[in-house]
């Protein structure tokens, strides 16, 4: 949505990344079948993977949870503001080492209280319009630098 030559996303979670991140955890088991290692170390590596795999489902980099980023708001003045799910706007800033790729923005921010908040952003968690203004004022922002 733009806003008066502004930008404004509303993002979902990222269920495409998650599925990626699960089918190469699912991967990395299924290869415990082949190395020939004693089976209380194959076990041991399988239930890591299930535990990182548990900590991983619902992490706030993917949009869920509380303190996930759901909206990015950069006014006409280049201000960018972001709201996590349990407050309101907080002034940021993005850092230069923000990914932006063709079908996907890992974002990087910058708090006043020079916390860091990271999200990533794909194709299908905001409106393509709004993607692509997003992709467009990070590629500026990369040949700035």
């Amino acid at each position: 949505m733009a806003i008066e030559h502004g930008l404004e996303l509303t993002l979902t979670p990222s269920h495409a990344a998650m599925r990626v991140v699960f089918f190469l955890h699912m991967a990395c088991i299924g290869l415990l079948l082949f190395v020939n290692m004693p089976p209380w170390m194959i076990i041991a590596l399988a239930i890591v993977l299930g535990l990182s795999w548990h900590k991983i489902r619902k992490h706030p980099v993917f949009g869920f949870g509380a303190q996930a980023l759901t909206r990015v708001r950069i006014d006409a003045e280049g201000q960018w503001k972001v709201a996590t799910g349990s407050s309101a706007l907080i002034n940021v800033t993005p850092e230069s080492s923000s990914i932006c790729a063709a079908n996907f923005v890992l974002l990087r921010l910058r708090t006043e209280k020079n916390r860091v908040l990271v999200r990533f952003i794909g194709e299908k968690d905001s409106d393509a319009d709004s993607f692509r203004r997003l992709k467009m004022r990070m590629n500026s922002l990369k040949a700035a630098d």
